[in-house]
C-alpha cells in the first residue's frame, strides 16, 4: 500500500489531470489501522467509495456505494447493465454445499468460496466469482458445475 502522502499525490495527480478518483474500499477496514486516520477521511479524499459488508466484517453479503446522488442514481442502472445483483440459490444445505465445493476445489474449480444461508436450512446463496479462468467454461460447463454443488 502506498504511503498517506503517496495516496494523496496520486489522488492529487488524477485530479490534476481531469479524472475522478474511485476508492475500491472492499477492504477499507483492514487499511484504517496502517494510514491511523479515520475511514472518513481515507474514503474522503476519493470522489466515490465501495465497501464490502462481508469482507473483513463477516455481514451480511452486500456492498455500499458512496458519491454524489446524481452519480450514485447512475451506477444503478449500470449494475443491472453489467449483471448485477445475480445471486444463485441452491437446493443444498450449507454442508453439502461445503463437501461439494471441496471436491470441486480438489479438481482446481475454486469459483465459490463460500454461501449464505437463507430463510431455508435446505437452500443456499452463492455468488458466481467471474475471472480469466471462469470464462474459459462454456454455459453448459457452468451449469454443470452448478448442478454439481447440489449433490451430496
Amino acid at each position: 500500500m502506498p504511503t498517506w502522502d503517496d495516496l494523496v499525490a496520486q489522488v492529487e495527480w488524477a485530479r490534476g489531470r481531469g479524472a475522478a478518483v474511485h476508492l475500491d474500499g472492499a477492504r477499507l477496514w483492514d487499511v484504517q489501522p496502517y494510514y491511523d486516520r479515520p475511514l472518513s477521511e481515507i474514503a474522503g479524499l476519493f470522489d466515490t467509495a465501495y465497501v464490502s459488508f462481508y469482507k473483513t466484517l463477516g455481514g451480511l453479503t452486500g456492498c455500499c456505494l458512496a458519491g454524489p446522488e446524481d452519480l450514485i442514481a447512475e451506477s444503478r442502472e449500470w449494475r443491472k447493465r453489467h449483471g448485477g445483483t445475480m445471486h444463485i440459490r441452491l437446493r443444498t444445505t450449507r454442508d453439502a454445499f461445503d463437501a461439494a465445493r471441496a471436491r470441486l476445489a480438489d479438481e482446481g474449480i475454486t469459483t465459490w468460496s463460500r454461501s449464505w444461508p437463507t430463510d431455508s436450512p435446505e437452500h443456499q446463496v452463492v455468488e458466481l466469482t467471474v475471472g480469466d479462468a471462469t470464462l474459459e467454461f462454456t454455459p453448459a460447463e457452468v451449469a454443470e458445475v452448478v448442478a454439481r454443488l447440489t449433490k451430496a
